[in-house]
């Protein structure tokens, strides 16, 4: 992970050629203007969500993941894929 180091009085990125001209909002950053740190472990808990389903099938329990949830979700998909197309 690539944050912004917080020194001060660091060079600025020089130039690039982007587009139709030079630009410095393109450029990449000086290494002493960031800071490189390890990802941080990522916790996953399958289990949860496949107990909850085993229970919605089996027990007719409330679904942790609601249809409405599900719905939202599908249609910012959707709308994604437009925009890429466009």
């Amino acid at each position: 992970m690539v944050i912004e180091s917080g020194k001060q009085n660091i060079q600025a990125p020089k130039p690039i050629q982007a587009g139709v001209g030079l630009t410095k909002k393109m450029a990449l950053p000086s290494e002493e203007a960031t800071e490189t740190l390890p990802l941080p472990n990522a916790s996953t808990e399958y289990d949860t969500f496949y107990k909850n389903f085993y229970k919605v099938v089996r027990e007719q329990a409330e679904s942790v993941v609601q249809n409405e949830e599900v719905r939202k979700v599908m249609v910012l998909i959707e709308e994604i894929f437009k925009a890429a197309k466009r």
